[in-house]
């Protein structure tokens, strides 16, 4: 059983499990402190063009949004061939308000796994975690592999009981050191043998990550995806002062921006021609697991689906359906943001937007 750490007098869980905005977790971002900037490199916006000249039946386009607002989202932003045909906002979202990412940030993770593999900070994704976590080096929970962790086949206990203020995953989310929370994970069954969503998994890697390159998160972050792709500055929600970063989902950014995260995607790692991480690991980035399909590295898989006219695609997931789903075979990038959506469907969602092109 993963340590209880609860009892502690952590003054800060308190205020904030009392005052969390359980409701609007995504869009009340002034609840979200201490904050750690994430320097961007914003040269210029994200280029705009008509729905037609793009391609779109403009109406039928017009009636994703519609969908999209019914789902109670903030922000739906459909982009082709780099450019926007349509960019619209409700409820509290505007282009330049952050939102909450909740786990699209994960894919982040992976991706600058990719860039310290290619660098030589880190030897490979077999290489197991107690190589960089010295916590963990003598344990048996020290031979989980990375790829386990990012696959989500670790064997690591998972304490996910969201409506207990003493499980870990509590602690974790709004403790003031999430560190001794994740280090008192277990491992209660054997790694790669099955698929179970952790969110102790993610933050793992990210430690990892800041061991084996002895930067902090949000530098790497910032040097090695954010600025190149062009994006403004973002900040990522922190324990305590000067703390660690819940790079699970804890990072506030815009629309427009996991927009330019969509294209880097589609580009396989490119911006503007230039590498920014390499095209060969969005190979191994979108290999299914082997004990779920539809997930590969810290990334969600959707086969096509005849049903809904929808190609295969892949999409960045993140809790009350915040999504970035990239969709190559049409050049398409789609960004919804927004509060818990019910009757949402990822096949009619990219179904609408795909069936309003012309050619």
């Amino acid at each position: 059983m993963i340590a209880a750490l609860w009892w502690l007098p952590d003054w800060p869980f308190w205020s904030r499990i009392a005052t969390f905005p359980y409701d609007e977790s995504t869009m009340a971002i002034e609840w979200y402190e201490p904050l750690e900037p994430v320097p961007g490199r914003f040269d210029s916006p994200l280029p705009t063009a008509g729905a037609a000249s793009l391609g779109f039946d403009p109406v039928r386009l017009t009636r994703a949004a519609e969908w999209a607002d019914q789902k109670n989202s903030s922000a739906f932003l459909v982009l082709r061939r780099g450019q926007i045909a349509l960019e619209r906002y409700w409820r509290s979202g505007s282009r330049d308000r952050a939102t909450v990412s909740q786990s699209l940030a994960k894919t982040l993770i992976a991706l600058l796994i990719g860039t310290a593999i290619e660098r030589g900070e880190i030897g490979s994704l077999d290489d197991p975690i107690g190589r960089y976590v010295a916590e963990w080096r003598d344990t048996t929970k020290g031979s989980v592999t990375l790829a386990q962790l990012l696959r989500m086949s670790s064997g690591l206990e998972n304490d996910d009981s969201r409506n207990s203020p003493f499980s870990a995953i509590a602690n974790m989310h709004l403790g003031s050191d999430l560190l001794p929370t994740i280090l008192a994970i277990e491992r209660d069954r054997e790694p790669g043998m099955d698929w179970e969503y952790n969110n102790f998994n993610s933050q793992l890697v990210g430690l990892a990550l800041e061991r084996a390159t002895g930067q902090r998160y949000a530098d790497l972050l910032s040097q090695r995806i954010w600025q190149p792709v062009g994006a403004r500055d973002a900040v990522l929600w922190l324990d305590r002062d000067g703390g660690n970063a819940k790079v699970y989902g804890g990072l506030l950014a815009t629309a427009r921006d996991w927009a330019r995260i969509g294209e880097l995607v589609r580009h396989r790692g490119a911006v503007d021609g230039q590498t920014v991480v390499g095209s060969n690991w969005f190979d191994e980035l979108e290999r299914p697991s082997p004990h779920r399909a539809t997930y590969g590295l810290h990334i969600w898989l959707h086969a096509a689906d005849t049903d809904h006219g929808t190609p295969a695609f892949v999409y960045l997931d993140g809790k009350s359906k915040q999504r970035v789903f990239v969709i190559r075979d049409h050049e398409l990038v789609i960004v919804r943001t927004g509060e818990n959506a019910r009757g949402w469907s990822e096949a009619e969602i990219v179904g609408l937007v795909v069936g309003a092109l012309r050619n």
